[in-house]
C-alpha cells in the first residue's frame, strides 16, 4: 500500500499577544506504507503520512496548546468583561491562510480562549493546556505512642444485701 509522508517546518506568526505556530511544507514523497512511518518523528517538524486507511499526524513541535490535526484559525475570542453571568468577549480577526499546528498565548492574561477554526468553535482553558493532576492524600501512618500501662486493682465483689428477715424477702 502507498503512502505520502508530508513534511512541515513550524513558522510562528504572531497576532497581537498570540503566537501562532503556522505549517510550511518543504517535502513531499510517496514510499509503501509501513508500520515504522507512524512512530517517525524529526526534532522540531511536523509530519503527516496520508494513506488509503487515513493520516498520522507526528508533530514534535513546542508550544502551548497544541491541535491534534492541523486548521486554519479566523478569529480569536478573548474575554473582555466578566459580569455576573455574562461575558464581554472582543474578537481579533485572523488573516492566515496557512493551517496552524499550535499555539502560544500567556494564562495570566486570559482564563480562557475561544477559537474559530476550521474544525469549529474551540474553546481553550487553562486545563486544557495544562494537565490536571489528581491531589492525592496519602494516609501517613500514626505513630503509636507508648501508653504507660495502667496497674490492673483486683475487682472488687459487690456487696450483697443482707436480708434479715423472711418477711422482707416476700415483699
Amino acid at each position: 500500500m502507498k503512502a505520502t509522508v508530508e513534511y512541515y517546518k513550524p513558522e510562528i506568526i504572531n497576532a497581537n499577544n498570540f503566537s501562532l505556530v503556522s505549517l510550511k511544507k518543504y517535502k513531499e514523497e510517496e514510499v509503501d506504507y509501513s508500520e515504522n512511518l507512524e512512530s517517525k518523528t524529526i526534532n522540531g517538524e511536523v509530519i503527516i503520512v496520508k494513506y488509503k486507511e487515513g493520516e498520522i499526524i507526528n508533530a514534535n513541535v513546542d508550544c502551548k496548546y497544541k491541535f491534534p490535526f492541523p486548521v486554519k484559525i479566523f478569529r480569536i475570542g478573548i474575554p473582555k468583561e466578566f459580569n455576573n453571568e455574562n461575558v464581554k468577549i472582543d474578537y481579533i480577526n485572523v488573516a492566515v491562510d496557512s493551517f496552524i499546528i499550535g499555539l502560544n498565548f500567556d494564562l495570566k492574561d486570559y482564563p480562557f480562549i475561544i477559537l474559530d477554526t476550521s474544525d469549529g468553535t474551540k474553546i481553550i482553558s487553562s486545563s486544557d493546556i495544562n494537565e490536571v493532576k489528581p491531589t492525592i492524600v496519602k494516609n501517613k501512618k500514626k505513630k503509636k505512642s507508648k501508653k504507660a500501662k495502667k496497674k490492673k486493682n483486683a475487682k472488687k465483689s459487690s456487696k450483697k444485701r443482707k436480708v434479715k428477715s423472711k418477711s422482707a424477702r416476700k415483699s
